[in-house]
């Protein structure tokens, strides 16, 4: 992937590999042990960082990998119950995919499109939404983490 370096230097260069170190810090009186996933430019060597992760983040991401593998399954049923009708290829956002219009581009149309497609549909569309909405859920939950881990790391003093 390319990337430029828009912090220091300017320069283009290929990610080709994430590296990683611990920071061990104590917050509260209790030692924690953070795991900072980053990378470098090659040229000027400034440091980006990715994620930071805790022994709970880890844990969170964990259980977002293994939401997630469920709701493909579902999300592969769907499409596959959507695709057979045209009425839902024809409709306003008949193009996109399920994910995008998870993400909030869900129209009244669509979603009455969608719930005239029969029960089967209906119902395969009810269990995306809420799966979609437990994977969203703990995914902002691992961001707001990562973001408080890398204040804590990065915390001058």
């Amino acid at each position: 992937m390319q990337m430029q370096c828009d912090a220091k230097c300017g320069e283009t260069f290929e990610l080709t590999k994430l590296k990683k170190r611990s920071h061990t810090k104590t917050v509260d009186g209790r030692t924690i042990v953070v795991q900072e996933t980053y990378f470098a430019c090659p040229h000027c060597g400034y440091d980006y960082p990715v994620i930071f992760l805790d022994l709970k983040a880890r844990n969170l991401q964990k259980r977002v990998h293994e939401a997630a593998q469920p709701l493909s399954e579902h999300i592969f049923q769907l499409e596959k119950v959507l695709a057979a009708d045209p009425r839902y290829r024809e409709a306003p956002h008949g193009d996109k995919n399920i994910l995008t219009l998870l993400g909030g581009e869900l129209s009244d149309a669509m979603l009455s499109v969608v719930n005239g497609l029969g029960d089967e549909a209906s119902s395969k569309f009810s269990t995306v939404k809420r799966e979609y909405a437990k994977v969203d859920s703990m995914k902002r939950q691992l961001s707001e983490r990562s973001d408080r881990l890398k204040d804590i790391c990065l915390a001058v003093g």
